[in-house]
Parts: C-alpha cells; sequence; structure tokens
C-alpha cells in the first residue's frame, strides 16, 4: 500500500506542474483507491501520503481516481 500510494502522490506531483486540470489516476490496488475516494478508513502506514495527495490538488485542478485491474 505504502508504495502505491507513493507511485501515486509522484505522478500527481509530475502533472501538476505541466499545466493538466484534468488528472485520471488508475491503481490496481483497491484499497489505495477506496481510502483516497473516502470510502475506508485510511490505514496509518499511508495517513500521510494521502494527506499529501489530498493536499496538492489546487481546487481548479479535476482529479479521479479509479480502480483497474492488472
Amino acid at each position: 500500500m505504502v508504495a502505491e500510494a507513493t507511485v501515486m502522490c509522484d505522478g500527481i506531483q509530475a502533472a501538476l506542474p505541466a499545466g493538466y486540470h484534468r488528472i485520471l489516476v488508475e491503481g490496481d490496488n483497491k484499497a489505495v483507491i477506496e481510502v483516497i475516494q473516502g470510502h475506508i478508513y485510511i490505514p496509518w502506514q499511508i495517513q500521510t501520503l494521502i494527506r499529501d495527495i489530498s493536499n496538492m490538488i489546487p481546487p481548479n485542478v479535476h482529479c479521479l481516481f479509479q480502480h483497474t485491474y492488472r
């Protein structure tokens, strides 16, 4: 979960300076996606990463998180 959340954070950090205003984040770790979507409780291992992801997305950027199968 930590690796998936870290990569997600890195990807968003790379997309924002490029000027994207609509971002689709896909991940194969369903638990991490559901945590970001607010559907399940945030495990302590990734609380800081999830908070960082939420705080780095400006209000004018639409960011959709979606689970995909491998």
